[in-house]
């Protein structure tokens, strides 16, 4: 036996070449009881459960940071939305500041010119002289004060509403102001 066998020890078997059946021996040492062997596949049973645990683990740890991801993304998005919304917001009311201003403003500019214009008025009454406008009426023109009997009062209503059943003569042409300034 010693001359033709030879040995392939390359794997974790021992193979025996020649005319004898290949005989196979386990790597390991075998168990010596039943119970050794049932704690052995107990053991392993354990392993494979604590594997697939981790493995579980792992999954949902891949899912939550996928999740967290997620909701990282839509807190930035609504964030950044909101502060959009702020800065609108608050342009919106500094034009509306901007735009009170200058109403006010304005109501400040159109208050100064009416009293500009009342003023104006009040100076231009107060430079007309009735007195002077009286005696060029009696004078020049020949003006008369009404007697009695020309004089015709009428009754009006309480109520403010007058029918013109006739136009108003317009005269010569002239106006009262036009003949008081002539000359």
């Amino acid at each position: 036996m010693a001359d033709n066998t030879k040995r392939n020890t390359n794997i974790h078997t021992t193979y025996l070449y020649g005319a004898t059946a290949p005989q196979y021996t386990p790597d390991y040492e075998p168990l010596d009881t039943f119970e050794e062997a049932l704690q052995e596949r107990r053991r392993q049973a354990r392993e494979e459960e604590r594997r697939r645990a981790l493995r579980r683990q792992r999954r949902l740890l891949e899912r939550e940071k996928r999740a967290s991801r997620m909701n990282m993304m839509a807190m930035c998005f609504a964030t950044v939305m909101i502060l959009g919304l702020c800065a609108t917001y608050i342009g919106l009311q500094s034009r509306l500041t901007a735009n009170k201003n200058q109403v006010a403003h304005l109501k400040e500019k159109v208050l100064n010119l009416t009293q500009e214009n009342d003023a104006r008025e009040k100076g231009i009454v107060t430079s007309v002289d009735l007195n002077d406008i009286r005696k060029k009426a009696i004078k020049n023109l020949g003006m008369v004060y009404p007697k009695e009997r020309q004089i015709k009062y009428y009754h009006i209503d309480k109520t403010d509403y007058m029918e013109q059943y006739k136009d108003i003569p317009t005269g010569n042409g002239k106006s009262i102001f036009g003949l008081l300034f002539s000359n």
